[in-house]
């Protein structure tokens, strides 16, 4: 079980001004966790942060999109990539682990509410069995973070 939630480093900013989301994660379970170091926006297979800029009537607003194309070979060692490589990162019980990204809001006054769910790693049901069966876990469904809200003057 974990959590999941956003912030910013602050609520009101000026028209052009990118605010910075911080993407925190706590493992709020009792088995070790591994996810991916970068839970920011940009879809890739290990898992990401899907992020949606709401206006004050609940309309979603347009937002690039960003995707890293990163295979896996056929083949390749599932276990070992997860656990020795810097694109992933164990979380312990209570263990709290974030980055953080600029982001773009409207280019005009209003109060925005911004939405983020991560996103569990492209993983087949298989693969996700092989590496539970080597004691490997990841998640494996969506999250849903705090709605937070952003004020542009």
């Amino acid at each position: 079980m974990i959590s999941f939630r956003i912030s910013a480093d602050k609520t009101q900013h000026h028209t052009g001004e990118r605010p910075t989301v911080q993407f925190i994660i706590v493992n709020q379970g009792p088995l070790p966790l591994y996810v991916s170091r970068d839970l920011g926006t940009c879809s890739k297979w290990t898992g990401h942060t899907e992020l949606s800029i709401l206006t004050s009537d609940n309309k979603q607003l347009p937002r690039r999109g960003c995707e890293l194309n990163i295979a896996i070979s056929a083949g390749a060692d599932l276990g070992k990539i997860i656990t020795t490589s810097d694109s992933w990162i164990l979380l312990k019980p209570h263990d709290i682990y974030g980055t953080e990204e600029s982001i773009d809001l409207p280019n005009r006054k209003g109060t925005f509410e911004l939405v983020a769910e991560l996103w569990p790693p492209g993983l087949s049901k298989e693969e996700i069995h092989s590496l539970a069966a080597e004691h490997i876990r990841v998640l494996q469904s969506r999250h849903a973070a705090n709605h937070l809200t952003l004020m542009v003057r």
